[in-house]
C-alpha cells in the first residue's frame, strides 16, 4: 500500500514533466516518456516506488520513527544524479538506471531477507502510531 500512496503522491509530477521535460533535473520521469512511451515509464515508476518504500521502511522503523532520517534517505536520491551526472550519465536515459534498479533490488531483498518482511526491523516492531513512544 505504501508504494502505491508514494506513486501516487508522485504523479502530480509525472505529469509536469511528461509536458516539460527537463523542468525538474532529478526527476527524469517526463524524459523518459518522450524515449520509451508512457506504459514502460509507469512500470519503472512504480518498481522505483515500491524499492524505496522499502527502504524508507527500513529506516524509519529501525530509527524508532525518525522521519528526519527518511526524509534525508528520500533527499539522498538527488544526490546520486547529481554523482552520476558529473560523471558523463545522461539521467534523462531510462537505460542508464538499469544497474541502479538492479541494486536497489538486490539491496531491497536483502533487507527483507535479513529483517523480515513484516515489519523490516529485527529490533523494533512496526510502528502503527509514530507518536506513541515508549
Amino acid at each position: 500500500i505504501r508504494a502505491a500512496l508514494i506513486f501516487l503522491w508522485h504523479i502530480p509530477l509525472l505529469i509536469y514533466t511528461y509536458y516539460l521535460p527537463n523542468g525538474i533535473p532529478d526527476f527524469p520521469y517526463g524524459a523518459w516518456m518522450t524515449q520509451k512511451g508512457v506504459l514502460v515509464t509507469l512500470l519503472a515508476m512504480s518498481t522505483f516506488s515500491l524499492l524505496w518504500s522499502i527502504f524508507i521502511t527500513w529506516i524509519f522503523n529501525n530509527t524508532r520513527g525518525s522521519l528526519l532520517l527518511a526524509a534525508v534517505l528520500h533527499g539522498s536520491e538527488f544526490w546520486l544524479v547529481v554523482i552520476l551526472t558529473s560523471f558523463g550519465i545522461n539521467s534523462t536515459n531510462l537505460n542508464n538506471y538499469l544497474g541502479y534498479g538492479i541494486i536497489m533490488l538486490l539491496t531491497s531483498l536483502t533487507i527483507i531477507i535479513l529483517t523480515g518482511p513484516q515489519n523490516l526491523s529485527r529490533k523494533f516492531d512496526r510502528l502503527s502510531n509514530p507518536f506513541l513512544f515508549q
